[in-house]
């Protein structure tokens, strides 16, 4: 997929990228931006998040704050130049309709060569074992390819030189049933669950579910994962907030750790959660917490009951 080539060609002005959730599409995008403007391609690089119900306003601050005037059209500044991602090709066949000029690329998973190589950067040469070698690469063959997969669950099996544990991860990859959930890869959401059950920290597990309340690519501050924490009492034995702040920030430097979440691109004392975990943290905390974050709502969710819940999030509604 040579995308720098193709935004050094002035008869493109627009290139669409799709593939499955979790094969890393938004991570390749931000490497392009940040090479391009190394490259001195472009004067600016504006990168956003477009969900589901989308934030138009927040998405005009965001550019019109880089650029000040905006995105010109293509027949007035020929240098201008839209990358999207997306799951679903037909988002991209769509820009073609708009008589823009197009390049459509797909995006799909690792070559099983390519996944080792990403699985063994993240757990580490214990792999190279003569007793643990062939049930490293039946994990690894278990994440599909995926590079979120094989990130996640390489991290959670950093260091553990135990046969029996990575027997029981290869079963539990295996046979697990997956959720539903639209547009995530089942590979994904069983190795995401695998890291999760991975935790051995239950406060880690508590922060994890906590996090997912908030909307998509929403820049989570650590100070509010304290306050939650503390009304929930997640943090036993903390008597002081500035106790507690350091145990938010070590829980959180525990769950970045593996990628379960993320560090803020441009915030200090932030972290963000990708889409696809989020979804998945929201699937395993749906008998704890209902989220409805972000969902463009008008009305109150139509539920038979809701003292089942310990916490409801119905931000940017």
């Amino acid at each position: 997929m040579n995308v720098m080539k193709t935004l050094s060609d002035d008869n493109i002005n627009f290139i669409g990228i799709y593939g499955i959730g979790g094969v890393a599409k938004t991570t390749l995008v931000k490497e392009f931006g940040k090479q391009a403007k190394s490259d001195k391609l472009f004067d600016e690089v504006v990168m956003d998040v477009v969900s589901q119900n989308p934030d138009i306003k927040k998405i005009q601050d965001k550019i019109g704050g880089i650029l000040a005037i905006g995105i010109p059209s293509y027949r007035d500044h020929k240098g201008c130049k839209i990358i999207i991602t997306t799951q679903r090709e037909q988002v991209c066949n769509s820009m073609e309709m708009e008589r823009l000029r197009t390049k459509i690329l797909h995006l799909s998973v690792l070559s099983e060569k390519d996944s080792w190589d990403l699985f063994k950067k993240n757990v580490g040469d214990v792999v190279d074992s003569n007793k643990l070698n062939i049930l490293a690469n039946e994990v690894c063959k278990e994440c599909g390819g995926l590079p979120i997969a094989l990130v996640t669950v390489g991290s959670a099996m950093k260091g553990k030189d135990d046969p029996n544990l990575w027997n029981d991860a290869a079963r539990e990859l295996r046979k697990s049933m997956p959720p539903n959930i639209e547009g995530v890869d089942q590979q994904v959401c069983k190795s995401l669950r695998l890291s999760y059950d991975y935790l051995q920290d239950e406060k880690a597990k508590a922060c994890f579910l906590l996090y997912s309340l908030f909307p998509e690519d929403h820049n989570i501050l650590i100070e509010d994962l304290v306050r939650y924490g503390m009304g929930l009492r997640v943090f036993k034995k903390v008597d002081t907030m500035l106790e507690a702040n350091g145990r938010a920030k070590s829980v959180t430097d525990n769950l970045i750790a593996p990628c379960l979440l993320l560090a803020s691109d441009n915030k200090q004392d932030c972290i963000k959660m990708h889409d696809v975990v989020c979804d998945v943290a929201i699937d395993i905390g749906s008998k704890q917490y209902l989220v409805r974050a972000g969902c463009n709502l008008k009305d109150w969710p139509n539920m038979d009951s809701l003292d089942l819940y310990t916490g409801i999030s119905l931000m940017r509604n």
